[in-house]
């Protein structure tokens, strides 16, 4: 009925959980000649929860167990026994205990067993003398193959006659009869039940095993042979007159525990009666797979959230080791390095192929700190203007930072260059923030050179041989243009030339006055449609030796032939346009103006203006200067309707307000030209060089477009005239005082 009950749970268990992932031992566990068995004994185990209900995938922790005796099993070949001749057909002798142990070893893949045949030496109820003892049948101690659910049934016997001679004689002397021999009885009746399989830890080792229980049965009876009644059994005498307590009926239950990678067990326990407590335990000694976590280290990330940490983990074991973690991060490897890993615990696990219990320990990246500015390097720059209204400055160009963390953003200060500032060395300010939001600062310098604001400097006209450039001097409110090649000359349909322009849109004018010319050409004003070679233009130049000259086209690609005629010292020239109407003026001192040519031309409404110079001959460079530049009239975006944007191919289409100043020198009374500030409300400062304010007038709205100021009551020099308004910026002009 066990036996049957049993089988059906263990078929109820294996409905449930596959069997694939137990092992199997097989025949390669056998012993053969040589081999030798040691183990270690507790004879006082202190096993918690070695108990534990048929299952799966069980984990027993044996690896406190200590060591009290110790025993070597050495398999020797039978011929070295001195009994072998009883046991013909052995295979094994293992000398133990007093005994010659003979063993029959079969070696079959499917139903192989190792079983004892029997011994000489120590008798088994423990008399004192020595016995041939065979086993009918050999007694069985190993089978293969070995897998969960197995169940065995092992019975086996004794029955060993000796002579009444070979009975100790304080013992027969205590016997209440009289007998010629006596003979020893034992039957072994066996249950071999595995029932569990998981990993087992022992002191130095771990491994995969099956659990067997075996629960024996063993009963010993001692028979004497009393003339004339024959054999009888005095079993109970012998236990009370002689204290024989081996004899009788017993009940041992032993756990055993399988390996396929060890050939002995590698635990046994013996239970007492009640199964409740193990009496003794023996553990396999040396050679255990060692597998263990010698060293890890761990090296912090760089930076904050920079998911750069690592953990190196160094282990001891046989055979292949993998090493893995857990975390914030999963990794597997079979190096034990990892990296980029993110601040947090891990835990560490390391196997191997050889040993099932894998070793395992916890490990901490800790989190970056980052308190190290960035490195921020400025690097000085200049910046031409040439028509822009404004640049906006390249962090790239001006700044090189680095951070260990990163850059997250590069800031300037101010991040925008104005035209207004031609002449200025602006400081600006780099502010460099890491992702951690450290900052660094640095200075560059911003030299700003090139055209004041809306002014630039096409192509030169109407050449492709030819060269030119225009430059401005804020400190001496100066303009220099240079010319070589720009000839033009009969039928003069084309034009060549350097050119400064300017947008107009609807009436203006341009003033200028040529202070000086080094080589052979011509410097003056221009108005013309576009910057095309045939574009219609009205143009007043001077050579500063005894002549100006004017120059008309009034059709696309017609002739324009200069018309000169003696300049009078008049090297202040103005073109000013009112409508179609172009009328030509030019002045010895920019107080008196003399009407020196007038045409009629039919223009676009936005037209270009400027300052020109042109050769006279075609090898030589001509390098004109000039003073006292100004101009009146709407540019582009002041011109649209409803003040939208306009553009237009060779200027900046961006609005921003200018005014021009005349006469200048003046000896008093001063001209404030306001025709791009009309409908606003306008502040005029008056400064001296030293930066003195000396004084200033408010319009809440100007309406016309010339402001008169009177500069009568200081002294002769250079002063600054400042017009500010709201939403635009401020413009100065240089003004000489001349009393």
């Amino acid at each position: 009925m066990q036996k049957f009950n049993l089988s059906l749970i263990l078929t109820a268990l294996a409905l449930s959980v596959s069997v694939h992932a137990q092992i199997t031992v097989t025949n390669t566990a056998f012993p053969v000649v040589g081999d030798t068995y040691n183990y270690n004994i507790d004879v006082n185990p202190v096993i918690p929860g070695f108990f534990t209900p048929p299952g799966f995938n069980q984990t027993w922790d044996f690896s406190n167990l200590q060591t009290d005796l110790t025993s070597a099993t050495i398999f020797n070949a039978p011929n070295t026994g001195a009994h072998s001749a009883s046991f013909p057909g052995a295979d094994l002798l293992v000398n133990a205990n007093g005994r010659e142990m003979y063993y029959d070893v079969n070696n079959s893949l499917n139903g192989g067993f190792v079983k004892l045949m029997g011994y000489f030496g120590s008798d088994p109820i423990n008399i004192g003398i020595n016995l041939l003892v065979p086993y009918a049948p050999p007694l069985g101690v190993r089978r293969s193959p070995v897998n969960m659910f197995d169940v065995s049934a092992v019975s086996s016997g004794v029955l060993v006659p000796f002579d009444d001679v070979l009975m100790p004689a304080n013992l027969r002397q205590l016997l209440p009869v009289m007998a010629d021999s006596f003979r020893i009885r034992v039957a072994i009746n066996r249950i071999d039940a595995v029932d569990a399989w998981g990993t087992l830890s022992i002191p130095g080792g771990c491994y995969q095993v099956l659990r067997e229980k075996r629960t024996a049965y063993t009963e010993q009876r001692l028979d004497a042979k009393v003339p004339p009644l024959g054999w009888l059994d005095i079993t109970d005498i012998a236990i009370q007159t002689l204290g024989l307590t081996e004899l009788g009926v017993d009940t041992t239950v032993e756990h055993h525990f399988f390996s396929n990678v060890s050939k002995q067990e590698i635990a046994i326990l013996r239970l007492n009666n009640a199964q409740s407590a193990v009496e003794m335990a023996w553990f396999k000694a040396g050679g255990n797979v060692q597998l263990a976590i010698t060293n890890i280290a761990t090296t912090p990330e760089i930076c904050p959230n920079a998911n750069n940490g690592s953990i190196t983990v160094t282990a001891t074991g046989t055979s292949t080791l993998t090493y893995s973690i857990s975390g914030p991060s999963n990794q597997s490897n079979g190096t034990g390095v990892f990296t980029g890993l993110p601040d947090g615990s891990y835990t560490v696990t390391v196997t191997s192929n050889s040993s099932p219990c894998p070793a395992s320990a916890m490990a901490f990246v800790a989190a970056g700190v980052d308190g190290a500015p960035p490195t921020a390097t400025c690097t000085n720059t200049t910046l031409v203007f040439n028509g822009q209204q404004s640049i906006t400055l390249n962090t790239g160009e001006l700044v090189t930072a680095t951070d260990n963390c990163g850059v997250q953003s590069i800031t300037l200060s101010p991040a925008t260059i104005l035209a207004t500032q031609v002449g200025q060395p602006v400081l600006v300010t780099a502010t460099v923030l890491d992702v951690n939001g450290n900052s660094a600062t640095c200075v560059s310098t911003v030299t700003v050179s090139g055209l004041p604001a809306g002014w630039s400097e096409p192509p030169p006209t109407g050449c492709t041989n030819c060269t030119s450039d225009f430059s401005y001097s804020p400190g001496t409110d100066t303009w220099t243009g240079s010319a070589t090649g720009a000839v033009y000359n009969s039928p003069y349909n084309a034009d060549a030339a350097a050119f400064a322009a300017r947008m107009l849109c609807g009436s203006g004018s341009i003033t200028a006055r040529v202070t000086g010319i080094d080589g052979s050409g011509w410097a003056g004003v221009v108005m013309r449609e576009s910057n095309a070679a045939g574009a219609k233009k009205a143009q007043l130049m001077t050579n500063l030796t005894q002549f100006s000259r004017r120059e008309f086209r009034t059709v696309t690609n017609g002739q324009a032939f200069p018309q000169q005629f003696p300049n009078k010292q008049r090297y202040w020239l103005r073109i000013v346009r009112e409508g179609h109407q172009f009328t030509l003026f030019a002045s010895p001192n920019e107080a008196d103006w003399f009407l020196v040519g007038a045409q009629n031309i039919v223009m676009s409404n936005c037209i270009q203006m400027g300052l020109v110079a042109t050769n006279a001959s075609a090898t030589e460079t001509v390098t004109a200067t000039f003073s006292n530049v100004a101009f009146t009239g709407a540019s582009a975006a002041s011109a649209m309707p409803g003040g939208g944007p306009a553009t237009h191919t060779d200027l900046s289409s961006q609005h921003e307000a200018d005014f021009s100043v005349f006469p200048n020198p003046t000896s008093g009374e001063l001209n404030v030209d306001l025709t791009q500030y009309i409908g606003r409300e306008v502040r005029i400062e008056v400064y001296s060089l030293e930066g003195r304010l000396m004084q200033f007038s408010e319009i809440d709205e100007v309406q016309t477009d010339v402001q008169l100021l009177n500069l009568a009551g200081f002294h002769s020099g250079m002063y600054l005239i400042k017009v500010k308004s709201n939403g635009l910026p401020d413009v100065t002009r240089r003004v000489m005082l001349a009393r």
